[in-house]
């Protein structure tokens, strides 16, 4: 299937001529490029589309007990392994945006919120498949007098009674979107769909915040809606929460200039820059900021050092990054993971 890129809604003209020139690519076929065609407005949607129904489903195992009082026990299973509660069965429900994406620009390349809904709903629910039953278990527990003492047996032991415990058990099956698309697409369908993963869309325009690689494998919190960790209310997480160790080193992503490089009550310690295309990053929670106001800085010049100030829980790198009107764009996807020719 050939495409010709006429037309794309990316913000950027000169990023879109940058990532082409690139990738050698001529504008005919992103397809074989992985380039998603779908501008980040879309994708965006999306992923606040999905991430709220996900977040919805959460809700909803938090809420199991109070809406089955009554019972002695409840247990939690994950695919078969039991967990310890609903705060832990809910790490299990989580997915990767790469993957939805990936998903969505194999079955519709120039997708819209209003034509994928119905993909992602199809998808979500085969991503997650719960059931609830009473389960009713003979056991033996101490006997007890009307006074609380413990009945005991002709040798001093203490007897046991058999009781009926009346257990509600919720059992959760999850499957990420990979395992899911090797059964569902066809051949040429799951080959495009890896080369979008294996891409991540093609659409890295701006440099790694750390010298490291794969600092993806540290994400603690993902772009899109949650339950806020301080706060405790479902909000729009606008940018993505790395957590590493306090004094690690904060490259920029981008050249420009330094607009903030201050404290500020819920970021911290914190620096927002911006390019010549308007687009801006933020970093937020540092522990020691290394560029003023005013200043030039160059992709990958060191700027600050990762701390947990400001409205936090531990030591992370907030990074958060915005179009020229304010709208958030997801790091994930415009954002190198590979951290090389850093300037120290």
């Amino acid at each position: 299937m050939i495409l010709l890129i006429f037309g794309v809604l990316f913000y950027s003209a000169t990023s879109i001529a940058s990532i082409l020139s690139t990738m050698g690519v001529n504008g005919v076929s992103q397809l074989a490029a992985g380039l998603y065609v779908t501008g980040f407005d879309e994708i965006t949607s999306c992923d606040n589309y999905f991430s709220k129904t996900l977040n919805d489903f959460q809700t909803e195992i938090l809420e199991i007990e109070e809406s089955n009082q009554g019972y002695d026990e409840y247990q939690y299973w994950v695919n078969g392994i039991q967990v310890r509660d609903a705060e832990e069965m809910i790490k299990h429900v989580r997915y990767d945006q790469i993957e939805l994406a990936s998903y969505l620009s194999t079955m519709i390349p120039e997708y819209t919120l209003e034509t994928a809904v119905s993909l992602m709903d199809s998808l979500f629910e085969k991503m997650f498949v719960i059931e609830q039953e009473e389960v009713i278990e003979r056991r033996k527990r101490p006997a007890t007098n009307a006074d609380g003492t413990p009945v005991l047996n002709a040798d001093g032991s203490t007897m046991l009674e058999e009781y009926d415990c009346h257990i509600w058990k919720t059992m959760l099956t999850t499957l990420t979107i990979t395992e899911i698309m090797q059964d569902q697409l066809t051949e040429n369908e799951y080959s495009q769909y890896d080369t979008f993963c294996r891409s991540e869309g093609n659409l890295k325009i701006y440099g790694s915040p750390f010298a490291m690689d794969n600092w993806h494998d540290y994400i603690s919190s993902y772009f899109g809606y949650r339950n806020h960790p301080i706060e405790g209310k479902r909000k729009l997480h606008k940018g993505i929460d790395i957590a590493v160790p306090t004094g690690t080193k904060i490259f920029s992503v981008m050249e420009g200039t330094v607009k903030i490089a201050g404290y500020s009550e819920s970021a911290g310690n914190w620096v927002v820059i911006e390019d010549k295309d308007g687009y801006v990053s933020k970093y937020m929670h540092c522990n020691s900021l290394l560029v003023a106001a005013g200043a030039q800085v160059k992709k990958g010049q060191l700027i600050a050092t990762v701390g947990s100030t400001g409205h936090s829980t531990g030591a992370h790198l907030h990074l958060q990054i915005e179009d020229g009107s304010g709208t958030p764009v997801n790091p994930l996807y415009i954002c190198s993971d590979t951290g090389k020719e850093k300037n120290e």
